[in-house]
């Protein structure tokens, strides 16, 4: 009788320990479930944060190509990490997001497509093979056309004193922001320049490029101005000039465009897919078990 006891009381203390430890399994089954579902929701929160980033940050992607992995970001009750390699074509950037929530991570892939940030040439042509017309000097010079080897360009030559520069003709929107650019050069020594709108030879705006000093070597320069919003109709126009001091000028091109307003980059179609994870965080080879899932 005592061995039929002791052997029953073992039996319901097995089935007991089997259904405690079925029940703990079934809970850890379900939180592994419900972490691995709320890895991938972050790791595409992840993906639409860093494509907002590439494309309102017009020099973020080419920096962070050469960092690696970024500092993990705190979301819900996980975090994720970024990294953007090296630019696969002009503008667009391989990325990757990794997101762990408790033991499950996700890692997805993309290709991003940086925005258009520029609209069209506003001045055509920007150069002056065409002629020096609309242009307008500036200061007390003189201006006519020259040849070097196959460039044409604008020499700017001084009468007097003061400075010097070129205008061109330009019909703006109020309130836009457009980028100036000019390729330049000076006959000797050196200038420091400024860009920007002009109307009824008055300031309307003007940007002076500090990092600029015009030499001998044909150089770019350029600036980035809002057009006022207060001044509608009239005619305006685009200049570059020289400092005071500043000797002859030279201008091969005057270029014109809207900087357009800023938008998240765009995943190439095609490019979205997961990952194994990165071996900085796995080892090497390893895979990701419940958390590799299927694309």
């Amino acid at each position: 009788m005592y061995l039929l006891v002791l052997a029953t009381s073992a039996m319901v203390a097995i089935v007991g320990v089997s259904a405690l430890m079925a029940a703990r399994l079934g809970r850890a089954q379900a939180a592994l479930r419900a972490d691995a579902a709320a890895a991938e929701t972050l790791a595409r929160a992840g993906l639409v944060a860093l494509a907002n980033r590439v494309g309102r940050d017009a020099a973020y992607a080419e920096a962070a190509a050469s960092a690696g992995w970024s500092e993990p970001v705190a979301l819900g009750e996980g975090s994720y990490r970024t990294r953007v390699d090296a630019a696969a074509s002009a503008g667009v950037y391989p990325v990757r997001v990794r997101a762990a929530v408790g033991d499950s991570v996700r890692v997805h892939g993309a290709l991003l497509r940086e925005p258009q940030r520029l609209g069209p040439e506003l001045l055509t042509p920007a150069g002056f093979s065409g002629g020096l017309s609309p242009t307008v000097v500036r200061g007390e010079a003189e201006a006519s056309l020259e040849r070097e080897a196959e460039r044409v360009y604008v020499e700017v030559s001084k009468d007097g004193d003061g400075w010097i520069g070129l205008g061109r003709e330009v019909d703006p929107e109020p309130g836009a922001v457009y980028r100036l650019a000019v390729l330049a050069r000076t006959q000797e020594g050196g200038a420091a320049v400024g860009l920007g709108f002009e109307r009824d030879a008055g300031f309307v705006t003007r940007a002076d490029v500090a990092d600029a000093w015009l030499g001998a070597d044909w150089t770019e320069v350029e600036a980035e101005r809002a057009f006022p919003a207060s001044l509608t109709g009239g005619a305006s126009r685009v200049f570059i000039q020289t400092d005071a001091n500043g000797p002859d000028l030279h201008v091969a091109r005057i270029s014109l465009r809207r900087v357009l307003p800023a938008v998240p980059a765009e995943p190439v179609p095609g490019s979205l897919h997961r990952l194994a994870d990165d071996p900085a965080f796995a080892g090497a080879g390893e895979a990701l078990g419940d958390a590799a899932g299927s694309p």
